[in-house]
């Protein structure tokens, strides 16, 4: 198979087209079009910065105009139109590329080596973080106590063992993200 040459403009219009900066902000924000863009896109990045406002508030801003946040929590977290993945980053993600990102979560289970040797050591607390969501249904990392021997959290990798446990069930497609709250 030959590689086929385009020009830095023609690949410079077809990430604007992908990206949606090519139109004016004429779509409704619904359902559809949020994952069709999210889709176009490859992925719509999560990101706690927050100067004006989160960045991917700021992303739908650019390409819907004003939209209501709690539409989109709504369609993302009841409706499940898009699905939370790690995407290169924390990202939203149209279900239609799940398929795709099925081969990332199998190498989490079977390829990650750091992952690997947490799990070795750690395989009880995975079970019980396991058990607690299938008795308890959705929870997050405050469910779960802090061990005693590690004093207090030090900062945002200082994770307690039920955290580590709950990413990396996401990670490997284990669990998906529920809901988020103060975010």
């Amino acid at each position: 198979m030959s590689l086929k040459v385009i020009s830095r403009e023609a690949a410079a219009a077809f990430f604007v087209k992908r990206q949606w900066l090519d139109q004016p902000l004429s779509l409704a924000f619904t359902k559809e079009n949020l994952t069709r863009f999210v889709r176009d896109a490859g992925g719509l990045q999560l990101d706690s910065i927050n100067i004006v406002d989160r960045a991917h508030y700021l992303t739908l801003w650019s390409r819907f105009g004003p939209y209501d946040k709690a539409a989109l929590d709504k369609m993302v977290y009841q409706d499940r139109a898009l699905f939370e993945y790690w995407a290169h980053a924390a990202c939203l993600v149209a279900p239609s590329d799940l398929e795709g990102w099925g081969r990332a979560m199998k190498d989490f289970r079977s390829h990650r080596t750091g992952w690997s040797n947490w799990l070795k050591a750690n395989s009880r607390i995975l079970n019980r973080v396991e058990e607690e969501i299938r008795k308890r249904g959705p929870l997050s990392s405050s469910a779960f106590a802090r061990p005693d021997a590690m004093g207090k959290a030090g900062g945002w990798w200082d994770w307690k063992p039920a955290h580590h446990a709950l990413h990396y069930l996401w990670l490997s497609g284990r669990l998906a993200v529920h809901a988020r709250r103060h975010f």
